[in-house]
C-alpha cells in the first residue's frame, strides 16, 4: 500500500479533491490530477503512476480510451468510475482491460479493496 502513486481524472474538482483526501488518509500518493483525458494521458506518460482511477465520461478522451491506451502500453491498471452503472458500460470496460468500476459516490470502504487489488 505505502508508496503506491495515483493519478485521479475527473471533470469535477471537487470530487477530485475529495478522491484525493480519502487516498491520502489510506496511505497512498496521488501525484497528478486531470480533468480531461488528453491531459490526463500526459501526466500519466511523464509520472508513470502505479494506477489510474478515472471517470467514464471524460473530454477529449474517454476514460475507456485510457484504459486502453494503458493497457496496451503496460501503463498500469485502471479503475472506472462511473455517475450510472449500464450493461453497456461493462461490456466496453471489459474490452479495455478495465480493473473495476465503481459508483460514484465513492464510499471509503469499498475504494481500499479496489486500489489494493488493481
Amino acid at each position: 500500500m505505502a508508496n503506491q502513486r495515483i493519478i485521479i481524472v475527473d471533470e469535477d474538482e471537487t470530487w477530485r479533491k475529495n478522491l484525493k483526501t480519502m487516498l491520502g488518509k489510506l496511505g497512498y500518493l496521488v501525484v497528478g490530477d486531470a480533468s480531461d483525458g488528453t491531459g490526463a494521458l500526459k501526466q500519466i506518460r511523464t509520472r508513470l503512476p502505479d494506477l489510474l482511477i478515472c471517470q467514464d465520461n471524460l473530454p477529449g478522451l474517454s476514460g475507456l480510451e485510457l484504459a486502453q491506451i494503458l493497457y496496451e502500453d503496460k501503463l498500469g491498471p485502471v479503475i472506472l468510475t462511473t455517475d450510472y452503472m449500464q450493461q453497456e458500460l461493462v461490456e466496453k470496460a471489459k474490452d479495455a482491460r478495465v480493473f473495476a468500476i465503481m459508483l460514484k459516490p465513492i464510499d471509503e470502504s469499498h475504494l481500499l479493496p479496489a486500489v489494493e487489488l488493481a
